[in-house]
């Protein structure tokens, strides 16, 4: 490459499709747009433009007008980048609300909302009893009565229960089921994939600071850790008392020290009971007692950072922390994660990652 050439630029403006067809005029007027996604399923996406256009009659006005895909339903699909180099894709759902803003001095907007796919179980409320059945019917059941394809992955208990939906919406109902175990559910396309949080690798990449990683603050806290968890209650068909111990396994990415260790080596043992929980067999009081050592062992290390943006980046990615202080540079679950663009600004990516692991110092 001559030293006078042009430097390759990467464009990160995102592409826009609605109901399928990608409007470019669009992507060009945007002025931010937040996605953000979590544990729990439901990504939302925010996006506002600029709500004013030049005809070709020479006349200006509003670009909303009753032409505008930009309408309540209307299919959403966004991606950080162009279609032309296959740019990932951050959002897939509708709109379900629209916004318009006049502003002083300033062109007005147009802000439109949108949810993913789970929108439908978010609304559907329902009691309803499933006698008999495992986590995995459930979810195949509930997938199939809003048209998406379940994924249960590993690492989720196999046992069988009775299950009682009580004047809960479909996902509010899913949540708690898959709460009690620490297991968490996402929408991919048009799958509904379930599995044991940080267990189930949605992607990898390294964050490197100074380079990729813009910032990031990471917090090892033993507050919060314990050396076991005992769940006791008794078997409904019995009567007999049963004890549910947790095991240390299944903490999701990274390598070092636990939490449990450090409470080991330089406080003292915590036992952790548990209550509130009412009749059970004994593989159901393992679960819960084994689902809350994984989830307080897997928050004892939490990284909050800034990226620079990219799609892969995601709720369920296990990232590789590089050229942060020795003991922090580890492997790591994302748990929350709001891909942003601004044209000024540019496309970042902010996310909370955790890890069960701390490392040595160098």
């Amino acid at each position: 490459m001559a030293l006078d050439d042009p430097q390759a630029v990467h464009s990160t403006l995102p592409t826009v499709e609605i109901d399928g067809q990608s409007y470019p005029l669009l992507s060009a007027n945007i002025v931010s747009v937040s996605m953000e996604e979590s544990l729990g399923g439901m990504s939302s996406l925010e996006m506002s433009v600029t709500d004013w256009v030049a005809r070709g009659d020479g006349s200006a006005g509003h670009g909303s007008d009753s032409g505008s895909p930009l309408k309540l339903g209307a299919g959403l699909r966004m991606f950080m980048g162009p279609a032309a180099v296959q740019a990932g894709e951050v959002f897939d759902g509708q709109v379900t609300a629209l916004e318009c803003e006049t502003r002083e001095s300033e062109p007005p907007l147009i802000t439109v909302i949108a949810e993913d796919r789970l929108f439908t179980a978010r609304r559907k409320r329902r009691s309803q009893l499933f006698e008999n059945k495992s986590i995995s019917d459930i979810v195949n059941a509930i997938a199939g009565d809003h048209g998406l394809t379940p994924e249960v992955r590993d690492g989720l208990p196999t046992l069988t229960a009775t299950w009682a939906q009580q004047d809960e919406t479909d996902l509010a109902f899913l949540r708690r089921i898959l709460a009690r175990f620490d297991g968490d559910l996402q929408i991919v396309g048009a799958k509904l994939q379930v599995g044991k949080i940080g267990l189930n690798q949605r992607s990898a990449l390294t964050l490197t600071a100074g380079s990729t990683l813009e910032s990031v603050r990471v917090t090892a806290d033993v507050a919060d850790q314990v050396t076991g968890a005992k769940v006791t209650s008794h078997d409904p068909a019995t009567g007999d008392a049963i004890t549910g111990e947790a095991q240390a396994q299944g903490n999701g990415p990274g390598q070092g020290k636990t939490g449990a260790d450090v409470l080991n080596d330089k406080f003292a043992a915590v036992a952790w009971p548990l209550g509130h929980y009412g009749p059970m067999k004994q593989a159901e009081a393992d679960a819960i007692a084994q689902a809350e050592y994984d989830r307080r062992s897997r928050a004892f290390v939490r990284a909050t950072g800034t990226a620079i943006g990219n799609a892969q980046l995601r709720v369920g990615s296990w990232v590789t922390l590089a050229g942060v202080n020795a003991q922090f540079a580890n492997d790591y679950a994302v748990i929350r994660c709001t891909h942003r663009y601004e044209p000024v600004h540019g496309y970042r990516t902010d996310f909370v990652a955790e890890s069960a692991y701390l490392g040595d110092p160098a």
